[in-house]
Order: structure tokens, then sequence, then C-alpha cells
């Protein structure tokens, strides 16, 4: 004959048992406080009759008898596993320098003359190492059924171009010589593009798969493209300057109304005039932004003591931070959170399609799809403040998706916000 089934639940002389879904935990009750006459070993060889193993908190379960306990008690448990430690990367390099902050001295104003640049690195210097996780120990379930461990995540080497991996995958080192730089939270070693002297008709325009450093200016009418950084120590004029990377530039940027600044990461500059400059993390000035098309997919922040905004139109997504905004002359700037002012309309507009296209059974994903893009991207905007330290002035404009306001008189310390499509100052408050 085969052996009797296991059970998960029982009844001992008026003592009731269960086992937990789970299999971790025995609890104990007694169902008639009348008539109960189990005894706590009379309990116990029931549970190893049906297979319980676990040891029996033979404490707790006399107790529950002698006290009659109608509310249970658990008198057994199984041993959970243990999880498993993570693997963890170690690097060589310091991976917050390649963030390509700026230094701030004690006052907190920006020093842009002592900017980390670049991590140098030479031709096999190590740059990381991945280390394994180390595997949980086992546990075993009140029936005396092993449990494995959580499987520990695996952990990658991350690194891109220009790094060799050694050691069974285990060590990343430098390929070339060049600068230590993070594309998609990879490790890269780019080779870097030097000019000595200004971009003009002796360097002619730019193009090179890494990044560029211009030790002087860049002249009006050149180009200067770059899968990196782009780093130019001196003044661009009316240039266009793309990076996929960041983009510093130590002096400023006067545009012409021609220039152009595109990056996939930081816009960092001392001051702007009549120039294009669109990023898609931050843009932050020192000075001066004037007579400019600013977008940000982050921040824009005008960081210095007398940092200005006035003219042109600025937009970010999630903030703007200036010390003054517009003039004394009441020049028109507009100042906007999020990309699209009519965002509210097109949400709603949006909706509808929807809505009729799925009365008729014609579910667009893809229109569904836009409609969760713009609603998120509402509410971030909802979210976003502008804050101006020192002074409004009249002839600004403040923009949030749906809701507006123009600044007819001067105002100290601001911070704008928006609630139920209007705009407030919370310093008024």
């Amino acid at each position: 004959m085969g052996e009797e089934p296991k059970q998960t639940v029982g009844s001992v002389k008026g003592v009731y048992w269960a086992v937990s879904d789970d299999g971790m935990l025995v609890a104990c009750k007694v169902e008639d406080p009348e008539n109960v006459q189990a005894t706590p070993t009379e309990v116990t060889r029931s549970l190893l009759k049906n297979g319980i193993t676990a040891e029996v908190d033979l404490l707790a379960l006399t107790q529950l008898i002698e006290q009659k306990n109608t509310s249970g008690a658990v008198i057994a448990r199984g041993e959970a596993p243990t999880p498993p430690t993570p693997g963890k990367i170690e690097f060589y390099v310091d991976p917050s320098l390649l963030d390509q902050s700026p230094v701030m001295d004690e006052s907190g104003n920006v020093d842009y003359k002592s900017l980390k640049m670049f991590q140098s690195v030479v031709k096999g210097e190590p740059l990381v190492r991945k280390h394994d996780p180390v595997p949980g120990q086992r546990g075993m379930d009140v029936f005396g059924k092993t449990i494995p461990p959580k499987e520990p995540d695996s952990v990658f080497l991350p690194v891109g171009d220009g790094v060799e991996i050694l050691e069974n995958g285990y060590l990343g080192v430098a390929a070339v010589d060049g600068a230590v730089t993070k594309i998609h939270e990879r490790l890269c070693v780019m080779e870097i593009f030097h000019v000595s002297g200004d971009v003009s008709y002796k360097s002619g325009n730019i193009d090179f798969n890494g990044s560029v450093d211009i030790s002087r200016d860049v002249l009006s009418g050149f180009k200067v493209k770059a899968t990196g950084d782009v780093v130019i120590r001196g003044v661009v004029e009316a240039a266009e300057i793309e990076a996929e990377g960041n983009i510093e530039i130590l002096g400023g940027f006067q545009g012409g109304g021609r220039g152009k600044f595109l990056a996939g990461g930081d816009i960092k500059l001392r001051f702007a005039n009549d120039g294009h400059i669109e990023a898609g993390n931050d843009v932050v000035v020192q000075s001066q932004l004037q007579n400019c098309e600013v977008i940000a997919r982050n921040q824009v922040r005008v960081e210095g003591g007398k940092g200005t905004i006035v003219g042109g139109r600025v937009r970010a997504e999630n903030g703007i931070v200036t010390t003054n905004l517009g003039s004394k002359m009441g020049v028109k700037t507009t100042i906007q959170i999020g990309m699209d002012r009519d965002l509210p309309d097109k949400i709603e507009a949006a909706r509808e399609i929807v809505a009729a296209t799925a009365k008729v059974g014609m579910v667009n994903e893809n229109r569904k799809q836009d409609l969760q893009a713009m609603m998120a991207s509402l509410k971030k905007s909802q979210e976003a403040e502008i804050e101006v330290k020192d002074t409004v002035y009249q002839g600004v404009e403040i923009v949030f998706p749906g809701a507006s306001l123009e600044v007819r008189d001067a105002i100290r310390r601001a911070v704008y916000y928006t609630e139920k499509w209007k705009v407030f100052n919370r310093s008024n408050e």
C-alpha cells in the first residue's frame, strides 16, 4: 500500500491545527474550550504523522491548551531562505567626476575656470571591475522541503567603446589613450580631438567621433559636431555647436541671431546673447541670457549673483531658476514651463478621439500611447516651479500649460507655480 496522503489541516481532541498556504507556519487553536482534551504530545504526534518535521514550540502549544485559546497561536515555523548578497561594480575612476559639474566656492559662486572637463587615462589603465553576487542560503518549510534562495541579480560590466574587457569579463581597461566619459550609463574612453587655437578657416569645420577640446574661439559661420562632449575655452560667435554629450563654454555665446547650440546632455556657459540653445538635460548660465531661444528638457538655471534672463523665450520641463527676470525697460520676456502651452487642449482633443474610436471598436494603441505621454508631460509641468531670487520686471510673461500671467509691475522674490489652470506666486501666500 502507498503512503497516506499528508494533510495541511487536522484536529486532535478539540485542538485544531493548520499549515499556512506557503508551508512556512503551523498555527493551532482550541475549537471547543469546554471539551478540549488533547495534550501537547498528542498534537505533536498528529503533526509528525502528517509529515510536519519543523520543531514545535512546546511552550506556546502548552499555553494554548491550558488557556483554552480560541484565537490561535503559531507553534512551528519553517526556515526562510536567506537573501543573496548583490554583485557590485568597483570603479577605479571616480564616476561623480564624469558628470562634469563646475567647482563652487564657499560663497556659492561657480568657478568655470576650475571645471573638471575629462578624466584622462592611458591605454591599459584599469577602469572598472565586476564582483559576482554571493548566493543566499537555502530554507526549509515545515514539511522539511527545501526552499531555494532567490536567484541573485546578475551584474554586468558597464563599459562601451574604447574599453577592453579582460579577466574573463571581470575587468575593463582603457583600450586607447583618451578621456573617460559616460554614455548611456556605460564607461567609454573617447580619444579627444584638440584644437590649438580658433575654429576658423585654418581648422575648417569639425565633425569628430569623440570629444572635442577647443583652446580658443569658434568664429561665425563654422560648425563643430561631436559624438562625445565639446569644450570651448573661449567665445562662440554665430556658429553651430552640436554634441551628443555635454557642451561647456568657458567664455560666452554671441549668437548674432544665427548661432545654435544642441546637446544631448547639459549646456554650460558664462553668458549668451541672441542665440538658440537646446539641451537634453540642463542649461546652466553664469551671468545672463539675453534675447535667446532656450529649450531644456530638465531645468534652466542662471546661477550667478546678478544672473538675468531678459528678452527671448526660455522653456524648461522641470523648472527655471534665475536671480532677475526681465529688465527695467519692460523688455518682452517669455518664461515657460513645458514645451507646449496648449497641451491641455491637445490632451482633451486626444481623449475625445480615443473615446470615439473605442466606441466603434477601433482602438488605436499609438494614439493611446501619445495621450499617456502628453498626460505624463502635463503632470511634470504641474509640479515644476519658476523661481526668481531678486526681481521680476514688468513685461515678463509667465507661462504654464493651460495658464499664463503677465507681470505688469516689478516685484521682489517670486516663486511661480500653477494650480487649477491659474498661475500663482508662492511668495505672496
